[in-house]
């Protein structure tokens, strides 16, 4: 017989040690394996962030070397007037002096006029808003004269932006614009209403002077509440082509009015601005005054999160390049980009793609930014043939069969659709006058606007037999 056989109660113990042991070395193991693992990720976390350290930092020299900016010692030079130009930033702060934004929503709000302001305004102006729209006109007259002596300055404003703040700096101004343009056009509204024609058109050229103040704004927020405004303005001057008779003079005035608008630079200046002011956002963290952890270099302190901040300037930046490209071009150009985004961040391993979404929404937005802009740029080019248009019927009594015979006594040639690159389209009867844009879609719908269509046409259309104003 042999020990074991002898004393088997003493087996057990001596198995049971030998299992834990059997146990502690497996686990040891999966430690063992675990922290290598960890130490991988680490190490390539680690060798990810200094070398997207080192590509921030050629990016910053790149920029500057093309005289582009990125930090906010850059912005604010980059925001400075031009030598030689006039500033009208102090009238446009003159205004901004005289307007409390929540003591106007308190306005609004009292004299029940919330839906008219926050909906289709001035298009959707009742019989019964009127007298209350009068009542809140005459408690804002004092911002609608400052406005009038401000669009009448000549030169170009700078409302002044704290750029080390990021996003965290004020922009009250662009709050209080947007609903200065929306005070003028319903002034505009009520004076066409009472029969003064020359009265309602002084006010649209006001609110075209009102989204001009925020041209030269670098955020891409202050270009888009400036393409609302003139969106809004150009609404309301089709309104006016429809709703009265204009005489020759009135139209060739807002003709130059419409000529005066210069579209072809805010989105560029939008992006810059964006591109730095997140670029410092990245740097510290969104708290302005944060120490960074590259302190001493000489052009710019480095973003701690270094990998989405290289990312996003990588990506913003090829925005900004198609942004110098003409419509349709530069539309092509921003689907392409985003397209190409998209891709890349699928493509990418896990910590790859989370860095990516971390900035996703951002390019979203930048690409969708192009789409805004190709439909103010199509509205402006509709009403500038509808009021050319309204010119040749005076002259004619009949409206134009085509673009060419609106150039160049009207039109110094055929304004362009930007979604297509095509001459916008016209067609016309004896009582009716279409113009209109593909659109989106880069489809010739012949004017069709059907609401349940994805991107239908965009029409302007002007009735020869006008509306009954006074």
């Amino acid at each position: 017989m042999t020990e074991d056989e002898k004393h088997p109660v003493r087996s057990w113990p001596s198995l049971l040690a030998r299992l834990i042991a059997i146990l502690m070395a497996v686990v040891a193991g999966v430690v063992l394996i675990a922290l290598l693992a960890l130490g991988v990720i680490v190490w390539q976390v680690r060798s990810r962030h200094f070398a997207a350290q080192d590509a921030v930092r050629q990016q910053i020299a790149e920029f500057h070397s093309a005289g582009e900016p990125i930090t906010s010692q850059d912005m604010y030079a980059f925001h400075r007037l031009p030598p030689g130009t006039p500033d009208a930033t102090d009238a446009w702060l003159a205004v901004l002096d005289t307007f409390d934004q929540e003591q106007f929503d308190a306005d609004v709000s009292s004299f029940e006029l919330e839906t008219l302001f926050k909906g289709d305004m001035p298009a959707s102006l009742s019989d019964d808003q009127q007298p209350a729209a009068q009542k809140l006109l005459a408690k804002y007259e004092t911002t609608l004269a400052a406005a009038e002596k401000a669009a009448a300055t000549p030169g170009e404003c700078r409302f002044p932006v704290e750029f080390e703040k990021a996003y965290a700096a004020s922009n009250d101004h662009i709050a209080a614009l947007r609903s200065l343009g929306r005070l003028q056009l319903l002034s505009a509204r009520l004076r066409a209403l009472n029969g003064d024609i020359e009265g309602a058109i002084d006010l649209l050229a006001q609110a075209i002077a009102t989204s001009a103040a925020l041209s030269r704004q670098p955020s891409d927020l202050e270009n888009i509440i400036r393409t609302v405004i003139l969106v809004k303005t150009f609404d309301e001057l089709q309104w006016l082509l429809n709703a009265t008779e204009l005489e020759d003079v009135q139209l060739a005035r807002l003709q130059t009015e419409l000529d005066s608008i210069d579209l072809d630079h805010g989105l560029t200046i939008g992006l810059l601005g964006d591109r730095a002011l997140m670029f410092e956002a990245f740097r510290t963290g969104y708290e302005p005054g944060a120490v960074s952890i590259m302190d001493g270099h000489k052009d710019a302190e480095l973003p701690p999160a270094a990998i989405p901040c290289h990312l996003y300037l990588t990506w913003i930046s090829k925005f900004v390049a198609a942004s110098r490209e003409p419509f349709p071009q530069a539309l092509r150009s921003a689907d392409r980009i985003e397209s190409e985004f998209l891709a890349a961040m699928n493509d990418g391993d896990f910590l790859e793609r989370q860095h990516y979404k971390s900035i996703s929404q951002d390019v979203t937005l930048d690409a969708m930014g192009f789409q805004s802009q190709a439909r103010t740029v199509a509205y402006h080019q509709l009403l500038r043939v509808a009021v050319a248009a309204e010119r040749y019927r005076l002259k004619t009594e009949a409206y134009p069969q085509a673009l060419s015979d609106l150039v160049p006594e009207y039109l110094p040639s055929e304004p362009i659709d930007p979604f297509d690159g095509l001459p916008v389209r016209l067609t016309s009867s004896e009582h009716e006058l279409l113009t209109y844009s593909v659109s989106y879609n880069f489809a010739d719908e012949l004017g069709l606007n059907d609401v349940s269509a994805v991107q239908p046409d965009m029409p302007v259309r002007i009735r020869a037999e006008k509306g009954q104003l006074p």
